[in-house]
């Protein structure tokens, strides 16, 4: 399936493409992905994109993603991550889910959660307390003291860590035309080489001590969920070991920062 030949869309807006009942079908869209949210469970649907960080190109390797983001998201989310399910197309040419006849394609499937219990919104509606925040710091912490170190392969060394860092840099430079902000781009630039300089050696001590680990990935507010009563964090990174296979106390700052911003420092 292609982006142009056969977009799932118009299909899996159908609430007879699926094999339980559906009243009413919710699409959200990503740059990677279609999410179809059908009232009891959700179907996120892999594009067959290849932008270079993220390769879901072809059903192989839709399927393997798949089955990746189901391995990796138990880890911290459990039960709500069901499991994988084919995409086939049927009668017509209809685009039917759980069917195995002709597979086009493949969704992971999952619980839907009322979007007000999200921790993005759960911090706007003033929902959000201490305790939660404490759950959720025990929860990442015990993940992170039983996930996989990254002891027999590079991630985590200075040059892995340098290479992304300049990347976003390079990425923003053709975007900028103000000199204002070519000269402010040039600081950052500056400050970044000379930060990732000072701290070389204390990169390569966190890596030789195992801090680098097996991580969440992607863990901003909007990425955990207060469900069945239980602080969850999910939509981990599953396309790019080099997003996931980083410092914990990257992932820890992820999050801190993000309380930041929402100006709620006191709950980091």
């Amino acid at each position: 399936m292609t982006n142009s030949e056969h977009s799932p869309v118009a299909h899996l807006i159908c609430p007879e493409a699926y094999p339980h009942a559906v009243q009413q079908i919710h699409l959200r869209e990503t740059h990677i992905s279609w999410v179809f949210l059908t009232g009891e469970f959700v179907y996120k649907v892999k594009k067959p994109v290849d932008f270079g960080f993220v390769n879901f190109s072809t059903l192989d390797r839709r399927k393997h993603f798949c089955e990746e983001e189901l391995r990796r998201n138990r880890i911290l989310a459990g039960d709500l991550y069901l499991e994988v399910v084919p995409i086939s197309r049927g009668p017509g040419g209809k685009l039917l889910v759980g069917s195995s006849l002709d597979i086009v394609d493949y969704a992971v499937k999952m619980h839907q959660f009322d979007e007000a219990e999200l921790v993005s919104q759960m911090l706007t509606s003033g929902t959000l307390s201490q305790a939660d925040v404490d759950e959720l710091a025990r929860k990442v912490a015990a993940n992170h003291r039983g996930a996989e170190r990254a002891i027999d392969n590079d991630w985590g060394t200075p040059e892995l860590v340098r290479t992304p860092a300049l990347d976003n840099i390079a990425v923003l430079r053709p975007l900028i035309s103000s000199p204002e902000r070519q000269t402010q781009l040039d600081q950052l630039e500056q400050w970044t080489l000379k930060r990732l300089d000072d701290f070389s050696s204390f990169f390569s001590q966190r890596k030789t001590k195992g801090f680098v680990r097996e991580c969440h990935g992607d863990l901003h507010l909007g990425n955990i969920v207060r469900w069945r009563g239980r602080m969850i964090p999910f939509d981990c990174i599953e396309f790019n070991p080099g997003f996931y296979w980083i410092d914990v106390m990257n992932e820890v700052a992820f999050l801190v920062m993000d309380l930041d911003d929402h100006q709620r420092s006191d709950l980091g």
